[in-house]
């Protein structure tokens, strides 16, 4: 499967900083550089038809830029916003990753998560982080400094996986 390893990777990272009562309405945002917007979306809306039947929940797809920003928007990536369990939300993004980068050997996923999951994403001097790339060959990194939502100026920190896409 195409993204086997990226998407183990995002359990294994971000699954395992996430609460273990997290509430169902709790989300995170898969940035989607604007060349693989199609190939995510699909014709007719298809990807985002096929990522929620996939996880069982809504999927949003917005761009990422303010709304007094529209030349910006042209070049801001598109976020996917995935709710749900863990559970549901790494099924999702699990499915988009392999929308967007079919075919290609490795790739680099953008993810935002609420800034309050950092530490458990981390985990203890890195320790979930390093089990991401010893048990996955994903690389994950959590940004030290916080962003806002462009659209809702929720508190967010930047998470980069980096890794094969052919495992």
């Amino acid at each position: 499967v195409p993204g086997r390893a990226l998407m183990a990777g995002a359990p294994a990272a971000a699954q395992s900083g996430l609460p273990p009562t997290a509430a169902s309405n709790d989300n995170v945002g898969f940035l989607v550089p604007q060349d693989r917007v199609p190939r995510v979306i699909g014709k007719q809306g298809a990807g985002l038809k096929q990522i929620r039947e996939a996880c069982g929940r809504q999927v949003e797809a917005k761009t990422e830029s303010a709304p007094e920003d529209p030349v910006g928007a042209q070049q801001a990536p598109c976020r996917l916003t995935l709710s749900g369990t863990p559970e549901q939300m790494c099924v999702a993004f699990g499915v988009a990753v392999q929308r967007a980068y079919s075919g290609e050997p490795s790739c680099t996923a953008n993810v935002r998560i609420p800034a309050e999951w950092a530490g458990r994403c981390i985990g203890k001097g890195g320790e979930n982080l390093r089990k991401a790339r010893m048990s996955c060959g994903v690389q994950a990194q959590v940004d030290r400094d916080k962003v806002q939502h462009a659209l809702t100026g929720a508190e967010e920190r930047a998470v980069t996986l980096q890794g094969p896409t052919d495992k």
